[in-house]
């Protein structure tokens, strides 16, 4: 959908921006601490994590995750940024931190997975603003 000046769809404010950067880091976190527990309870691979993984994850991602959305934040109490953009930066973090996990793959892989994800993830949230919105209020 297209956005012009006067089309009625919503931009962010900078709480909304902050609401997506915490659902996302939490979601993130919570993602991280499942593929680790995977990988050492039924794979049985050990792990270097600590047993407060399951909130120190979470706590971490959405902390990262808030000091990316600081500056976009503040685009956003100027009307400058769409929910594409926020979502797709913010997006692109999560699924990274997510996908550091698979040491295996190089790096750049890594990079172009998570910015090909986020920019889906930018689409889905553009496509129905009003829920976005929604989301994160």
């Amino acid at each position: 959908m297209k956005e012009t000046p006067h089309s009625p769809v919503k931009r962010p404010t900078p709480v909304a921006v902050a609401f997506l950067a915490i659902a996302l880091g939490l979601a993130s976190g919570l993602v991280h601490a499942g593929v680790v527990a995977w990988m050492r309870h039924v794979v049985g691979k050990f792990t270097w994590s600590s047993r407060d993984l399951l909130w120190m994850a979470p706590a971490a991602d959405v902390f990262f995750l808030l000091a990316v959305a600081a500056p976009i934040a503040l685009m956003a109490s100027r009307g400058r940024v769409s929910w594409r953009f926020a979502t797709s930066v913010l997006g692109f973090f999560a699924i990274l931190s997510v996908l550091l996990h698979f040491s295996r793959l190089h790096w750049a892989p890594l990079l172009l997975l998570s910015a090909g994800l986020a920019v889906q993830l930018g689409w889905l949230a553009a496509r129905a603003p009003h829920r976005t919105a929604r989301l994160t209020s």
